[in-house]
């Protein structure tokens, strides 16, 4: 959930969703500390990225005019073949020398 989130943060066109987006992961990261026995860092973790900086961002961009671009191209770049295959020679070729 945490590796797909920062993958829309990045990749997403309209910086509401984003910032939106980025507090999924942070709570994320907070649940995933409560999982390791964490508590204080996890409460601290949200505390902190969530109600503070998280929350600033997102009235900043709230305020900011921001005209909105075409997203079917940015789309179609973001997922094209080449970002498909490429990890996967990578993995194969990570396999193959493992192997050796």
């Amino acid at each position: 959930m945490i590796l797909t989130g920062c993958t829309l943060v990045i990749g997403l066109q309209n910086p509401i969703h984003s910032i939106i987006i980025l507090m999924g992961v942070f709570i994320g990261g907070t649940f995933l500390l409560m999982i390791l026995n964490l508590p204080y860092f996890g409460l601290l973790f949200m505390i902190v990225y969530v109600g503070a900086i998280v929350v600033l961002f997102l009235f900043i961009v709230m305020m900011l005019d921001i005209k909105m671009i075409n997203v079917t191209g940015r789309f179609r770049d973001l997922f094209s073949y080449r970002h498909i295959i490429i990890p996967i020679f990578t993995v194969e070729a990570l396999l193959l020398f493992a192997s050796v």
